[in-house]
């Protein structure tokens, strides 16, 4: 048994699961406190945000979207939206976790937090299978010259088949390392290489011989 579940089995008269449900009403109630000193507050959106991750570690889908919804209802920040994407996609809701992240987008953002999000909408769209909103979010965090973007596009053009498509975009991000391919980001070089290859010849769809 890990050292959570221990400490909250050794509370006197309540079950593990139990004393978790009430610490985060707890919690809740406490981020929702009026009158918080920027200090107390901070503290509290720690307090909050450790809690938040227990919850979704133990796949505890109400219990970390209390917590994530309390917290963005304080912060109204791009980390705190995530948080509730991240719940909501967690537990499947994804047009919940799309409408989230829309909603934030109507704030008015810092450029790369702007991206970041659409970037955010997209993972939620391919998760849903919404292959559409997924490259018109990918298109948008191009233009705004966003690496994971041109890798994501990669990605999925190989997995259509595009390979001169794909050639492009992860050529593009080697472009900008010239000295060091390795420096590319992750997917880069590995997606460059697999778009150069005939079709039929990547190792997992050879023949036997």
């Amino acid at each position: 048994m890990g050292p959570l579940i221990l400490a909250l089995a050794a509370c006197a008269g309540s079950p593990p699961d139990a004393q978790v449900d009430e610490r985060v009403s707890a919690m809740v109630r406490d981020l929702a406190e009026e009158g918080l000193s920027e200090e107390e507050l901070l503290a509290r959106q720690e307090r909050a945000f450790e809690l938040f991750q227990e919850a979704m570690d133990r796949y505890q889908a109400v219990e970390a979207r209390a917590l994530a919804e309390a917290m963005h209802r304080r912060a109204q920040a791009t980390w705190s939206v995530f948080c509730v994407e991240g719940a909501l996609r967690r537990a499947g809701d994804y047009d919940g976790a799309r409408e989230a992240l829309s909603r934030h987008l109507e704030r008015s953002l810092a450029p790369d937090e702007r991206t970041a999000v659409l970037l955010r909408r997209a993972i939620v769209a391919a998760g849903a299978g919404w292959t559409r909103q997924e490259r018109a979010d990918l298109g948008r965090g191009l233009a705004r010259g966003a690496s994971d973007a041109y890798q994501m596009l990669g990605r999925l053009a190989l997995a259509q088949g595009r390979r001169d498509e794909a050639r492009r975009l992860f050529g593009a991000l080697l472009e900008r390392n010239p000295g060091d391919p390795s420096a590319a980001p992750p997917w880069a070089l590995r997606g460059f290489g697999l778009a150069l290859l005939v079709q039929g010849d990547e190792p997992l769809h050879r023949s036997p011989r």
